[in-house]
Order: C-alpha cells, then structure tokens, then sequence
C-alpha cells in the first residue's frame, strides 16, 4: 500500500503542476518581451492570454503568426517568445515530446536574447525541467530547474513569483527522486515566499507536499496537519480543480491508523469523482486495505470496480496490479477457476511473466482448481497416486532434461536460420535501394538536361521574339495601338511566365544555387499565385551543407504532396514545416482537406512514389489522416551516417 501511494502521489503532483495555467507564474505575462514591433508583442500576448484561458489551439495559432512576423525582422527575443508559447501549447495538450523539440529550437534564439533578457533563459530552463519531469526523467528535470534558478540569482532578477515556482517544481522533482530532505528544504523556502506574497494556492501546493514528505517519513501527526492545512486553503479559493482536493482526501486516508478511520475519507475521494484514472486508484487503495484486514469478500467488490474502470479508459499499467490481487483474492476464497482466469489475463498482458516460476503458479493454480472438482475422486485414490509419485517424478524430470536439449539444439538451428535470412533481405534491400537511387538519379539528370535546354535554347529564342516584336513596334508607330498586338505581347508574357513555372517543376534554379529552403519558398510563392491554395511555410536550422540528393529529394516531395492535396483534398490552406538540426532533416506537411480513413483507404501510387524516394535514402514517412480532420505527413531523413 506504501509503494501504490508513493507512486501516485508523484504522479498526480506532477499532473496538477501541469494544469494549473491560472495560478502559476509561467501563465503570466512575462515582462522580458524583446520586439520592438507592437504587432507582434501583442500577438504573444494574446497568445499567452488565449493559452491561461485554456485554449491552446487558438493560442498556437496567434503565436505560429507572431513567430512569422519576427523571423524576417531576425528579432530573437520575440522568435524564442513565440516559440516558447507554442511549446506550452503543445504540453497543454498532452505532446510532451513536441514540446520538448520545440524548446530546443529555441534555445539558441533565447541565448541571442539574454543580453537584452534576463528572464529568458531562466524561463527556458524551468520549462524544459517541467517538461523531462512529465516524461518521467527525474534526473534531466531537476538538472534544468536548478539551471533556471541559478540563471535568476546570477542575473539578479527579482521576480518573486517565477522565484516561487520554482522552488515548488525543485521541491516536487526531489521528493519523487525519493530525496525527502531536500525536498522538505525547498518546500519550506516556498512556504515562506508563498507567505509573504500571500499566494494562497501555491500555498496549498506547498502545504500538499509538505504533508507527503512526512507521509513518506512515517510521521503521520505532522502530515496531517500539513494535508488539512492544504484542504482549508482549497477551501477558502473554492477551487474547481478536482485532482488535487481528490488527492488530499486519500492521502489523509492512507495514513489513518485504522480501516475504520481510513474509509470515510476514501469514500469523500470517491465522491468527488468515480469514473477516472484517479477512481480507479482509490478503488485499489481500499481494496489493498480491505485484503491487508483480511475481509476478501469486500476486497473482490473494490478491485472489481477498478478493474472496470481501468479496463474501460485501457490503463493497462493498472490492471498489472489488480489482475494478480484478484487472483489472491480467489485463492484465498477458495473459487480457484476465477483465481485462474485472473492469473492467466496477467500473464497474458505482461509477458515479462512467461518466466518458470509464474508458469509454475498458473500451473498450481490449474492443480487446485482440478482438485476441487475432482475431490471424491482423488480422494479414493490418494495411496496409488502416493504410490505412483516417485516414479512420475523420476519420469517427468528425464523428460524435461530431454525436452531442455532437443529445445536448445532447435533455438540454435532456428537462431542460425533467422540471421541467415535477415543477411539475405539486407542484401536484397540494398540492392533494391541502389537500384531506386539509380534510377531517381537518372531521372533528376534527364530533368536538368531538359530543364538546361528549355532554358538555354526556347527561353533564349522566346526572349529574342520579344524584343524583336517590341522593336518592331517601334518601326511602326501605329502599330502598338493594334488590339492584336498586345494580345500577341501578352501572349509572349504567358508563355515566358508558363516556361519558367515548367522550369521550375523539373529542376529549380534556385535549389541549385542557393538553398532547398529558397527552392520550396519559391515553389510556394508559384502555387499562391494560382490562388488554389493558401500555403504558410517555415524553416529552421542550416542547410548549407545539405547533400544535393536529399535536396532534390525533399523538393520532390513537397511537390508530390502539394498536387495531391490540390488533387485530392479539397484543401484550404497547407502548413509546411522544414527543418534541418544535428544530422536530422525533417518535413512535415499538414492540411485541413477531407482526410481519409487509413484503415479503409489503400495508400495510392503518390504516396507510395514518396514513400519509394525517402526509404532509398534510408529515412522514414509516416501519416496520419482522420476523415474529415485532415491529413499530416512527416519525412525524417538522416544526413549524417553514422560510423559502422
């Protein structure tokens, strides 16, 4: 029961920090805002409002506008701003991975900044540690907090209520790393910080953790006192947060002496929410005690109402725990084939347990089970099947020394015969790449040689006849005034305009001397043009040094994905997102066409031709549509190989 609580309370004090916008000081206006441009310091502020009125997705999009304005004014205070808002964004809505990503895209905006900011790399910093600790890495999140904190005192920023927040993530990420004294040390910094700027519900945060501190001390007089202070501060806010009050309860109740004096606040828990994760929990908490006090019968009815609702919201983790507890629960009632059917699901979930020793348990639990039916039986003959013991044992052990042999000459045959055929389809997948990349290679070639002569040879002449036509415009004074003849000059433009949009298509002028970057921006600038479809697209890292095959490559892609989207999607506006960072290039484009259903719809010959030219150079593509909700392709390619 010890273990279960301390787990669960690092969990739902990790959770709470992560949705509680209102009160804490990162859902604040921050005063380091570095743009000298009012349109976009209004934008991240609007952003930053939109997001603490929890409504991530309008605040993204005011922050995704904001980051578009500041890019080409190469102000990095406000890029990182932004960036760092759509980061949050995306912790709001549960990506912590994304999050993550786009921090680190930041971080080098934020260290251009700092010498005009000092805020900005301390709030990057208790960002990232609040992210890694949602992810579960203890060790990275207190690492940054820490950062964050010294980045405040060698800058000497007086900022009491980011000092505050702080302090209570330190607090909170050593006292789930099991260091309980240094948590307790920066709690109580908080406690007296919180005082003096009298924030009532960071407060109650504070006395929280303080009371699980001495929970896990084994001082329950103190905890107590420290978990009721927390409940009156809730109280007194009338907060609307369930998570934490919820937890408060069953906190008070895992260190009451008795079950008696243990329930009522289990029950109050309850009351306030039975049909989430946390029910669950607190159904298992009860169960564990009722099993601990020996009444099984009440401890069958809790487990299974856990079991429902883990089962229900698929919280496997869960049913880890409650699928051996009912067994024991079974076992110990003597009904030995339900006790069986829950050791087997377990062991069918968890496949960790295919060990010896557990099949020896489902083994004992089948003999038991067989011996209740059969007992009369087994019963009249107990002296034979004595008798017969020894001698089956005898058996049974040669057998399994044999069956052990034959087993390991099989595994190692069958072992060499795996690697042998996984060499075999390396080779063949090596082979069948060179052949792709021949033949793309091929392809790109015939495309810049028809590209050369469409520009060296029919450009050339199509610019001779429009200033000859233009000359002779000029020999004949009336001539100009002709309605045929600027019908044939505006003809000539068209059909210069047309040669170099086909130019463009087979090989870009651009992606050749410049940067793939300027290659795709330009194609962009060509499908705008047309007004089929509203395309917004960004880019990060450096592509200098990008090999020309993954050049082309990308290109071809956005290509291929932009007229499928005009072809098939009855799209409105496309984001194309580009980068290229540590050896890694990444594109992802996400529409708001039709979608389709992935489980219902074959992939066609474009994506297949996409996914054909990305696979030959070793990377990856992955799509995700939802009829009627879109459709988003990422391309992760990676530029450096490494060592072999």
């Amino acid at each position: 029961m010890k273990e279960t609580y301390s787990c669960w309370c690092c969990f739902f004090w990790i959770l709470f920090f992560a949705v509680v916008p209102a009160t804490s000081a990162q859902e604040k206006p921050q005063a380091w805002a570095t743009s000298d441009t009012d349109s976009v310091t209004g934008l991240i502020k609007e952003a930053m409002a939109l997001r603490a009125a929890a409504d991530p997705g309008q605040a993204m999009h005011s922050a995704h506008k904001a980051l578009q304005l500041a890019i080409p004014q190469e102000d990095n205070g406000s890029m990182a701003e932004a960036m760092i808002v759509i980061a949050l964004c995306y912790k709001d809505m549960g990506d912590y991975l994304k999050s993550k990503q786009l921090l680190y895209l930041a971080w080098p905006h934020c260290v251009k900044a700092a010498s005009s900011s000092k805020h900005i790399m301390a709030y990057l910093y208790s960002q990232l540690g609040s992210i890694y600790g949602l992810l579960g890495d203890n060790d990275s999140s207190i690492y940054f907090l820490h950062e964050a904190l010294g980045s405040l005192q060698h800058n000497r920023v007086q900022d009491s209520f980011f000092k505050l927040e702080l302090l209570c993530n330190i607090g909170t990420s050593w006292l789930q790393n099991g260091e309980l004294d240094k948590a307790l040390y920066y709690h109580r910094k908080a406690e007296v910080l919180a005082k003096k700027l009298r924030d009532t519900l960071t407060l109650a945060i504070v006395y929280s953790n303080i009371g699980t501190v001495y929970r896990n001390q084994q001082d329950s007089v103190r905890a107590m006192h420290y978990l009721e202070a927390s409940l009156k501060l809730y109280q007194l806010k009338r907060t609307k947060k369930v998570y934490p009050v919820q937890f408060l309860y069953y906190s008070m109740g895992t260190i009451q002496p008795t079950l008696a004096q243990a329930i009522p606040y289990y029950n109050k828990a309850l009351a306030m929410d039975s049909h989430s994760v946390n029910a669950a929990a607190v159904y298992e908490l009860i169960g564990k005690a009722y099993f601990d006090a020996g009444d099984y019968a009440k401890a069958e009815g809790y487990y299974k109402k856990s079991e429902e609702l883990s089962e229900r919201k698929r919280l496997e983790g869960h049913l880890l725990h409650i699928y051996p507890m009912l067994a024991a629960i079974y076992e110990k009632l003597k009904r030995y084939p339900q006790a069986y059917q829950y050791q087997s699901q377990f062991v069918a979930l968890n496949d960790s347990l295919r060990t010896l020793e557990k099949n020896k348990m489902i083994n004992q639990l089948d003999v038991k089970y067989k011996v209740a039916e059969k007992d009369r039986t087994l019963a009249e003959n107990k002296a034979r099947l004595y008798r017969q013991q020894q001698w089956l044992i005898a058996f049974t052990g040669g057998i399994l020394l044999l069956a052990s042999v034959l087993l390991g000459i099989y595994r190692g045959h069958h072992y060499k015969q795996k690697e042998q055929k996984v060499r075999m389809q390396n080779m063949e997948q090596q082979e069948k790449i060179g052949k792709l990349q021949a033949k793309m290679q091929g392809e790109e070639e015939e495309r810049s040689r028809i590209a050369r002569e469409l520009h060296d040879g029919i450009n050339v002449l199509l610019s001779a006849t429009k200033m000859n036509y233009a000359s002779l415009g000029k020999e004949y004074k009336g001539l100009p005034e002709a309605p045929s003849y600027g019908v044939v000059m505006g003809l000539l433009n068209e059909m210069g305009l047309e040669l170099r949009t086909i130019t463009y298509k087979l090989v870009p002028e651009l992606l050749i001397q410049q940067s793939l970057p300027d290659a795709v921006e330009t194609f962009c600038d060509l499908i705008r043009k047309s007004k089929e479809l509203y395309i917004e697209f960004q880019s990060w890292g450096s592509f200098s040094s990008l090999p020309a095959e993954y050049c082309f490559a990308v290109y071809r892609v956005v290509q291929e994905l932009v007229h499928n989207i005009i072809k098939h999607a009855n799209a409105t506006s496309v984001l194309i997102q580009l980068r290229h960072q540590d050896g890694i290039l990444s594109l992802t484009v996400d529409d708001n066409g039709d979608g389709f259903n992935e489980k219902d719809t074959g992939i066609g010959l474009g994506l297949q031709s996409i996914r054909s030219r990305v696979e030959s150079l070793g990377g990856q593509v992955i799509i995700s549509s939802t009829a009627a909700e879109g459709t988003s392709v990422e391309v992760e390619l990676q530029t450096i190989r490494p060592v072999v």
